[in-house]
């Protein structure tokens, strides 16, 4: 019984003595860091160390916020183990992440030497002052081009422990307003990550990045322009339409601040055309005639549907050589409005139809044809007619 008794007593001796021994060795920061503003968030001037413990296999350093950032606190810990009896941990103030820039931070140790299963007490803290982050932009690589297509990426420089990257693209003063951003988790963002860009237009490009809680501030602008409307035969307007006569509209832009149609005439020539399945289609150049239609009746006085037909107007000699007389039909009271159009849509003349029949002079106008446009009081087309001069008549 004597011998249990004491054996019981040295176990609680040697109990209470592991555990003064661990109230009492404590690891802290080594003075060097304490009262310093670190310079960066990685490698050597991001390093803080602990001191060293015998013993110790695991070192856990805490971070928590002053008067500047009082609701923060992290606990990050150090993976690496003592390698002599002289040296600490070591970790980087960025891999507690959400630290604000230029703000001070209270920082602590504890110690484990049974790989973490348990812990001693944090140590006396001291403060240290967080660094000016880097900012980021595009690569050289991406700035200042255009894109080749819509799958195409652009690519940022990597920052240290960023956790989340904001590219954003803004337009350039006096054009249309975009201004839009897209979050990702890699430093590059692809052309579709945005919604509804508008074709070959010159953005002001602008990215920044978090640090798992705190945004810094965008950086540098450079130009970036968007890809040309991707050439889709496929959806390329028939040609045996685009020979057809009078105006057709093709479609109505998707794109809200850009109310873009597409239409064709009789004899349009076009040099491309451009075709974005995603959004919207437009050819980016060619020349448009005016509307040309056939005029009849379905019965006097009742107009068909359609721009023109209303009323039949008669215009003779057709072909003529300097002058044209238009006779309005009987059943037209009204004062009309005559004008003479080219073929490429340049007015050449314009009367208000006093007599009946009207008389005009085109001597003029150079060989070639002509529209002869009338519309009613309101401005509405009734009748459209196609003559030609020639030097023959």
């Amino acid at each position: 019984m004597k011998l249990l008794n004491y054996l019981f007593l040295v176990i609680c001796f040697s109990l209470v003595n592991l555990s003064l021994t661990n109230a009492q060795t404590l690891s802290q920061l080594k003075p060097v860091h304490c009262g310093q503003q670190m310079t960066y968030w990685l490698g050597q001037q991001g390093e803080v160390y602990s001191t060293f413990v015998t013993g110790a296999t695991h070192y856990k350093f805490k971070a928590v916020g002053t008067i500047t950032d009082v609701n923060y606190i992290s606990e990050k810990i150090s993976a690496a183990i003592p390698s002599s009896t002289t040296s600490g941990a070591q970790l980087n103030i960025g891999a507690f992440g959400g630290m604000k820039d230029t703000t001070w931070y209270t920082i602590s140790v504890s110690w484990s030497s049974d790989n973490g299963l348990s812990w001693s007490n944090y140590g006396p803290s001291c403060q240290i002052k967080t660094c000016l982050s880097q900012q980021t932009q595009l690569q050289p690589g991406y700035c200042g081009i255009q894109a080749l297509n819509w799958g195409a990426n652009f690519v940022c420089y990597t920052r240290p422990y960023a956790t989340q990257y904001r590219f954003r693209l803004k337009n350039l003063p006096g054009q249309t307003y975009f201004d839009q951003t897209a979050l990702r988790n890699v430093n590059y963002v692809y052309w579709s990550n945005f919604l509804n860009v508008p074709a070959g237009k010159t953005f002001e490009c602008y990215i920044q990045w978090n640090n798992g809680g705190d945004w810094k501030p965008w950086g540098t602008m450079c130009y970036i322009t968007s890809p040309q409307l991707t050439l889709t035969q496929s959806t390329m307007p028939d040609r045996s339409v685009v020979g057809s006569a009078g105006r057709t509209v093709i479609f109505q832009s998707v794109i809200p601040t850009e109310k873009n149609q597409l239409s064709y005439t009789v004899g349009e020539p076009f040099t491309s055309t451009y075709v974005n399945t995603l959004s919207s289609r437009i050819i980016t150049q060619g020349f448009q005639q005016p509307d040309k239609t056939t005029i009849s009746l379905t019965q006097p006085g009742v107009p068909i549907s359609g721009i023109a037909g209303r009323f039949t107007f008669n215009t003779y000699p057709n072909p003529f050589s300097a002058k044209i007389t238009i006779v309005a039909p009987s059943e037209y009271q009204k004062l009309a409005s005559v004008k003479v159009v080219s073929e490429t849509g340049q007015l050449v003349m314009e009367k208000i139809m006093e007599y009946n029949p009207l008389e005009i002079d085109l001597t003029h106008c150079s060989m070639g044809k002509y529209f002869v446009v009338i519309s009613d009081e309101s401005g509405e087309i009734i009748d459209n007619i196609s003559i030609v001069k020639s030097s023959l008549h």
